[in-house]
């Protein structure tokens, strides 16, 4: 292991290696513009996470990068993110498809395994060390031929459901026309009947309203009639009280005239 660390000092590249995970799209990192990727902040779970998957699914990784964080932090936080990116779409793959994370996962731990022997090759010439590289290698093609007879076995199956489908389809194209159209026509008659139900209701709704409206409008014409009743009353009682309770006015007495005549012998006498 020491070997290994002094190599990563010495500029091996295994921190390269390690930033060349290619998890299930195998992008490397890269978003599809070949522009690199964004990677979230790793948080203290997510590190613990991905440090006990690598010890479970490969410990001389877990090594690796424990000896990462003793001596370069920077190349370790790194590694880290592509780590985490990398348990996360498998344990994502995991819930939804068990049998293609199985075969993802051996591919990515063939791959862990020649990246690392590659790594170590790189500090000089093993015979040994070569040879197992090698082993690895065919280790990690086979894995790769599993998961793309995987994938083709289920696409083959897909396929063959589609065509039975067409298969279907075309056999049954009348029977099929002639049920949407019952369905559709069924569709209809129910909209129209619904339709036909609330302009119903609607207009039994506008007679109650009109009759309402007429009740109103007699009742409103009853009662000002009835006040104007009450108040020609009222006002021929206030003109009788009036002229029975009201001052007597005297009047005044003139003397009758008297003939010009005696008005004048009158005025002689005097």
């Amino acid at each position: 292991m020491n070997r290994l660390i002094r190599g990563i000092g010495a500029g091996v590249g295994l921190v390269l290696v390690l930033l060349s995970f290619a998890v299930l799209a195998g992008d490397g990192g890269k978003r599809r513009d070949g522009r690199p990727t964004r990677g979230r902040a790793v948080t203290a779970q997510m590190e613990q996470e991905a440090l006990t998957f690598a010890r479970q699914h490969y410990a001389e990784l877990a090594r690796v990068l424990d000896a990462l964080r003793r001596t370069r932090p920077q190349q370790y936080r790194v590694a880290l993110r592509e780590l985490t990116r990398t348990v996360r779409q498998l344990k994502a793959l995991q819930k939804r498809d068990p049998r293609r994370y199985e075969l993802e996962l051996a591919v990515w731990k063939a791959s862990m395994k020649v990246k690392l022997l590659a790594a170590r090759l790189g500090m000089g010439d093993d015979p040994a060390l070569e040879t197992e590289l090698r082993a690895a290698i065919r280790e990690q093609l086979r894995a790769r031929i599993a998961l793309q007879k995987f994938l083709r076995d289920r696409l083959k199956q897909r396929l063959e459901e589609l065509e039975e489908n067409l298969r279907r389809s075309e056999a049954n194209l009348d029977r099929e026309v002639e049920q949407r159209l019952k369905r559709l026509k069924g569709t209809v008659r129910t909209a129209r009947h619904k339709l036909k139900q609330r302009l119903k209701g609607l207009e039994e709704s506008l007679r109650r309203s009109e009759a309402n409206l007429r009740r109103e409008v007699g009742r409103l014409k009853r009662q000002k009639e009835a006040e104007h009743a009450t108040a020609r009353q009222r006002r021929r009682q206030m003109r009788g009280d009036a002229s029975v309770t009201g001052p007597k006015r005297s009047r005044q007495v003139r003397p009758a005239a008297e003939p010009d005549g005696a008005d004048k012998n009158s005025r002689e006498e005097r």
